[in-house]
């Protein structure tokens, strides 16, 4: 008698340790996680929590780098537009050193220069990313018909557009690199993390089985101790 209860006793163990790993199978199939609590891997958590942390704070800097690439692109598009005025000024500067123009023809060009002049200005002082002024510190002040000084304006716009060019060359190479790297960390969270469905639900199944299994073991046990009650009393 005190063997089938021993016997009993152990059956209700192995079934309880069985319907706890069915349990945590089920919880992995619906969640689509390995990890669902601490207990489930307290190594593997934490790792994981690194890893998301890490991924998380490499997307953030590329949103600020490619919001940076953003703000040099219009920069560079301004300034893009202040050299095709400047081409055009200087265009009029040469004409005026013809001989053959009258001082009223020379007097157009200079107020056409002027215009042109003022549309630089106003490129300058006006383009803005996200309400802040990208090209406000660029002044354009020189004598309109004067071929040098638009000559070296000429050439302060062409650095300047070099100059933001490397910036983001620099800008892009670097959010690519970001991206590979968090990449990277999401493809180490997922190995961790993310439930492999194939082995999670064949588990269950086995679980399933045993736990079947079981509870038909349990059954005849108890049916055996109640024969064996039976023909004691």
């Amino acid at each position: 008698m005190i063997s089938n209860v021993n016997s009993s006793s152990y059956t209700a163990r192995q079934m309880h340790t069985t319907q706890q790993s069915m349990q945590k199978f089920q919880q992995q199939i619906a969640s689509g996680k390995k990890i669902n609590k601490a207990g489930d891997n307290a190594a593997g958590l934490a790792i994981s929590e690194k890893l998301l942390k890490e991924a998380n704070s490499l997307k953030a800097y590329s949103n600020n780098f490619a919001s940076e690439l953003d703000k040099n692109k219009i920069a560079d598009g301004a300034f893009s537009n202040i050299g095709d005025t400047y081409s055009d000024m200087y265009a009029n500067s040469i004409r005026a050193m013809n001989g053959i123009m009258s001082e009223s023809d020379r007097n157009d060009l200079a107020m056409a220069n002027d215009a042109l002049n003022k549309t630089v200005d106003r490129i300058a002082s006006t383009t803005k990313y996200n309400e802040n002024f990208v090209t406000a510190d660029f002044k354009s002040n020189i004598n309109t018909l004067d071929a040098s000084a638009i000559s070296s304006q000429m050439n302060s716009v062409n650095a300047k557009r070099s100059e933001y060019g490397a910036r983001s060359n620099g800008l892009e190479h670097a959010i690519n690199v970001n991206n590979i790297a968090a990449e990277n960390e999401t493809a180490a969270l997922s190995r961790i993390q993310d439930t492999e469905m194939e082995k999670a639900i064949s588990g269950y199944k086995n679980q399933q089985t045993l736990n079947n299994f079981q509870n038909m073991m349990q059954r005849n046990q108890m049916s055996n101790a109640e024969g064996l009650a039976g023909r004691l009393l």
